[in-house]
């Protein structure tokens, strides 16, 4: 039986056995014993469910807890207990009264709050344990070689020796565990069967929360903290060591951009390498504990290996965008995981060449959100007297080009550096940030550098020449021997120069006898290469530009400083070559376009701040832009969608209509982002961003409130849509408190026997907020106009109607029915009054009863309570329309907008009428009952002809698909004659978009993306969505 039909089956035996537990309570003890037991099953669950799949040692920690929370049972429900007994025993000497059973609701609330207590400790003292599990479990004379006194002196020296080693490589690179925090380290976990990532604080606590992956893969942007995480990792191993014995699982730290093996490695040159690379940095006792005990270890799966810089080891970065060398050097690191030892590992790797085919659990450190932005750069800026906030609203508003760089921790640094020592002055372009970081460091050590005779010019001077070698040496990835350089570089005084280098924390020496030359960081290897093309522009090779080779990004950098002649045949030269493959582009032919894509990707990076440099064929891109947003290939059009910001304001207004009319959040959000630092925006794309904000789901609304928040206050065009935002969220929390008031209210009367409602009128409420957010779904599926809206002509009725149905999460079906019973208790109010006034006239004489006039009050309180959230209603649905309106126009047109007010009062009296006047009228004449419900069934039946079938097919559908997907096993690769044919085999959006997904999140490889395919058939836009992120990933255009 598969894990998960065992935890399917244990599930549905939980589904049973909680009712059936509840109806014998109720049979013998009535309701507070049904709360008991129910109570003790769930902790009880909770305190076993490792059962299924235990991992180690915690078994035993979870009977533990379970044992003790079986005492506090005893003691609170029988009050028998050895423990009772003790405790009497003790009080009896001493005169105290004893413990009594206590009172049902006193049991309950105990028994609540020491099982809470319980299960939250237990999950706390489970976080607690080691990182790692011990190692597998092996024969007995396994352990022989590991239990000689030795043993446990050598491997803990090795260790200590280890994290001596990293403390002086944080301290070489300037980027220690004091700059360190969980903020710049945020990881997402992908997980199995399609689920969305998961979101942990850091490394650390992702590597605890799976101990059953053989591998891992960590990808980051250069800067994103990938290194300093694995350096922390790896110190919080060693520590853990020393404390677990013999079966101890030491944690392998290897730099890969000192690889020095073959440039076509296989799984045995790896464990070679890292023998060697040990061996060259550990002391005297590590090299006798590796030759004694390192294939012994190996063999038992007593390493953890952490393996650092994979797309900086040199036959990695000189690979070109086609090349298959990569997937040969992923394959061998795949290898050496899987077949040649049991030992689990980690590699780490920047997006652009990570490993490809490589089977491991991905974990990707996230770019800064804006929050996060926000927060990095108060702690940066923390003492200074500079608004954070301010500052960062600046830079995407008058920088947008280098928004990219505050989502990185590395660069997020370097602008706050900057902003420190100008104050209120903006860096211009990444060159800006480079040059201002190395020349401050250069003047701080002016006195070493006069100290051996050198200059800040010369060394800098030393520096470019250094990086040209670099870049232009094959085979030499980002590290170089000193003896290269010295018989390369024909500079004098060069040692000296270097030593300058490493003083000021620019670059480093490593290696075992230190003669390995680095710079501490890339990104300052890339800014010295830009140097030299700055020196000899001679030297631009324009080919790296649609390959996208290592030379892509220091030419972004070059463009930001470059002459503008230079930079306009740069971008002429990107505009080219996508003209030679727009057909390519029109057609979603992503395998054919790809050197377009990377070149669009570039005028987009290189030209967003200098956009007269594409000023020639600004129109025609343009143009070109739109029709590819407008097309049928959703990955085209999103791609295509990250180049708005390029467009001419009309066109980047088309362009912007265009994406949200797609109906996708995955392309509604990359055009918001392009767009927001817009100063100005036409009417229409406003009116689109409005839609966008206003049909989010609410559990997206409140989970993006403050990004979303933040994006919005970045252009003035864009501030009404902010009002609303916020307004909307606001409003949305006391909607849901009045309607939790509003059931409390119901049940309370209910539980007194008031008898104004009954306790099956709070269920009934219950229920028809279910049927009608099931009916919304309903209009939200089968609608497609939301995907053809013309945002100029969208008329007042239309967006009130999508105000209403087109928010997915229950608070347009609760808005809904708390306008009708609104409109009930206002008609009803209103309609006794009328009945009362007539009464008087007749009879001349007033008649109120003291009850009708209590039961009338009550009703008039409760309709305020529901009134509040109605009529804000009507107002942000008014404003929605008119989004330009302010407090000043309100005040200025204060009768029309009381007008406004008025109909929708009227429009809710009108609800409330439709339900209770025919209830009169029945009341009244019973054979208009025998007519209403005639009609009803009449209706009832048409629309279960119309209606009812289709659903019912879609259902049917949706079962057939995940019966199919329970049956798939998806492996290591796949070819794409596999994933058209099974993609085409299910039936429903739900399941060819959840096929899709498990593809994407569990990183199957596709192969063979040339063979002959059958044509795909997607039934749906969440399908689409998920072919056009599928296929992003395959062609490995993520970003």
């Amino acid at each position: 039986m598969s894990e998960l039909q065992t935890r399917t089956i244990a599930f549905l035996v939980t589904l049973v056995i909680l009712p059936i537990a509840g109806i014998i309570g109720y049979v013998i003890g009535g309701f507070p014993l049904v709360i008991s037991i129910e109570i003790a099953l769930l902790v009880a669950i909770f305190l076993l469910a490792p059962i299924l799949k235990p991992r180690p040692n915690q078994l035993i920690t979870r009977i533990t807890a379970l044992v003790i929370f079986g005492e506090i049972a005893s003691i609170i429900v029988r009050g028998e207990s050895w423990i009772v007994l003790l405790l009497n025993l003790g009080l009896k000497q001493v005169g105290l009264p004893l413990i009594q059973p206590t009172e049902p609701l006193h049991q309950i609330l105990i028994l609540t709050i020491s099982g809470f207590f319980i299960c939250v400790l237990t999950w706390l003292f489970e976080r607690q344990q080691q990182i790692l599990p011990p190692a597998p479990p092996v024969p007995a004379e396994a352990d022989e070689p590991f239990q000689e006194p030795d043993y446990q002196i050598l491997r803990n020296r090795f260790c200590d020796f280890m994290v001596t080693y990293l403390n002086r490589l944080d301290e070489e690179t300037n980027w220690s565990d004091s700059d360190y925090t969980t903020l710049e380290a945020e990881i997402e976990m992908t997980r199995q069967q399609g689920k969305s990532p998961r979101v942990v604080a850091d490394l650390i606590k992702a590597i605890r929360q799976d101990q059953e992956s053989p591998s891992f893969l960590l990808i980051g942007d250069p800067g994103s903290g990938k290194s300093v995480s694995l350096r922390r990792l790896a110190r919080e191993l060693y520590q853990e060591v020393p404390s677990q014995g013999i079966r101890a699982v030491v944690p392998i730290y290897v730099n890969l951009k000192e690889w020095t093996g073959s440039r076509s490695p296989t799984d045995q040159d790896i464990s070679n390498f890292v023998y060697r690379y040990l061996k060259h940095i550990s002391g005297r006792a590590g090299q006798r504990f590796l030759h004694n005990y390192y294939e012994k270890m190996l063999a038992s799966g007593l390493f953890f290996f952490i393996f650092d810089s994979f797309d900086e080891m040199p036959m990695v970065l000189d690979c070109d965008d086609r090349s298959d060398r990569l997937k040969q050097i992923s394959l061998a690191f795949d290898t050496f995981f899987k077949d040649l030892h049991k030992c689990r590992g980690i590699v780490s790797s920047r997006p652009f060449r990570q490993p490809v085919g490589f089977r491991a659990r991905r974990l990707t450190i996230r770019p800064f959100q804006e929050k996060q932005i926000r927060a990095a750069m108060k702690n940066w800026l923390l003492g200074e007297g500079l608004d954070a906030d301010q500052l960062v609203r600046r830079l995407l508003v008058e920088r947008p080009h280098l928004a990219p760089a505050l989502r990185n921790p590395f660069m997020s640094d370097l602008i706050a550096q900057y902003l420190i020592y100008y104050r209120d002055q903006l860096p211009n372009s990444y060159y800006d940030l480079f040059d201002h970081y190395i020349n401050r460091r250069f003047e701080e050590d002016t006195s070493y550098l006069e100290e051996l005779n050198l200059t800040q010019a010369t060394v800098i001077e030393t520096a470019i020449a250094i990086a040209k070698t670099i870049y232009d040496t094959p085979d030499t990835g980002l590290e170089i021997t000193v003896s290269t350089l010295k018989n390369t570089i024909n500079e004098p005084q060069l040692e000296d120069k270097i030593k300058a280098m490493s003083y000021s924390r620019i670059a480093r020496l490593g290696g075992s006898s230190r003669e390995r030359f680095s710079f501490v960081h890339r990104r300052f290897a890339e800014f010295f290469a830009v140097r030299a093309l700055l020196d000899n522009p001679a030297l631009v090779n324009r080919n790296a530009i649609p390959t996208d080779s290592r030379w892509r990004d220091g030419l972004v950098v070059y463009c930001g400083v470059a002459p503008e002649a230079e930079v306009c045949q740069l971008a002429e030269f990107a505009w080219q070559t996508i003209e030679q493959h727009t057909k390519a582009l029109v057609a979603g032919n992503i395998r054919e376009a790809r050197a377009a894509i990377h070149c669009l990707r570039f005028l987009r990076d290189a030209c967003q701040s200098r956009l007269e440099s594409i000023e020639y064929f600004r129109e025609e891109l343009s143009v070109l832009i739109v029709d590819l947003i407008g097309g049928k290939d959703l990955l085209t059009a999103k791609i295509a969608t990250e180049a708005l910001p390029l467009l001419t304001p009309k066109a980047r207004t088309m362009g912007i209509e265009e994406a949200f009319s797609w109906g996708i959040s995955w392309l509604s959000e990359t055009a918001l982002r392009s767009c927001r630092h817009l100063a100005k925006l036409e009417f229409q794309a406003v009116a689109a961003i409005i839609l966008y904000t206003q049909t989010l789901p609410t559990t997206s609304l409140l989970k993006s409130f403050s990004d979303l928040d933040f994006s919005l206050s970045l252009s003035d065009s864009l501030k009404q849509v902010r009002l609303l935002h916020l307004t909307e969220t606001i409003w949305l929390f006391i909607l849901w408190i009045f309607f939790s008031s509003l059931l409390v209210c119901f049940a309370v009367v209910s539980y007194e026997g008031l008898g104004l409602f009954s306790f099956f009128g709070v269920v009934f409420i219950l229920i028809v907020v279910l049927l009608c957010e099931v009916a919304f779904f309903g209009f939200r599926f089968l609608s497609t106009s939301l995907n053809q809206i013309n945002f100029g002509i969208i008329s007042r009725a239309d967006l009130i109607g999508r105000r209403l149905i087109y928010r997915a999460g229950f608070d347009s079906s609760i808005r809904m029915v708390m306008l009708s019973l609104f409109g009930m208790i206002l008609f009803f109010n209103i309609f006794n009054a009328i009945v009362i006034l007539l009464k008087t006239i007749i009879t001349f004489s007033l008649e109120v009863e003291a009850d009708d006039f209590s039961r009338g009050l009550h009703l008039i309180i409760l309709a305020i309570i529901i009134a509040i959230p109605s009529i804000y209603w009507i107002v942000i649905a008014y404003l929605c329309i008119h989004w330009k309106s302010s407090l000043y126009w309100l005040k200025r047109n204060l009768r029309h907008f009381l007008l406004i007010i008025g109909q929708g009062l009227s429009i809710i009296f009108f609800l409330g009428s439709l339900i209770l006047f025919p209830l009169w009228l029945i009341s009244q004449w019973n054979w208009l009952g025998w007519i209403f419900t005639i009609l009803i069934l009449v209706y009832i039946i048409y629309q279960t002809y119309r209606w009812i079938p289709g659903q019912l097919q879609k259902i049917w559908n949706i079962s057939k698909d995940f019966q199919l997907l329970k049956q798939l096993n998806l492996g290591d690769e796949l070819t794409w004659v596999a994933v058209c044919q099974t993609t085409n085999r299910l039936r429903s959006d739900w399941g060819q978009s959840r096929y899709l997904e498990m593809l994407r999140t569990q990183k199957i490889q596709i192969i063979d993306l040339d063979a002959i395919a059958p044509s795909l058939s997607l039934v749906g836009v969440n399908a689409e969505a998920a072919m056009a992120r599928l296929k992003e990933q395959i062609y490995d255009l993520q970003e």
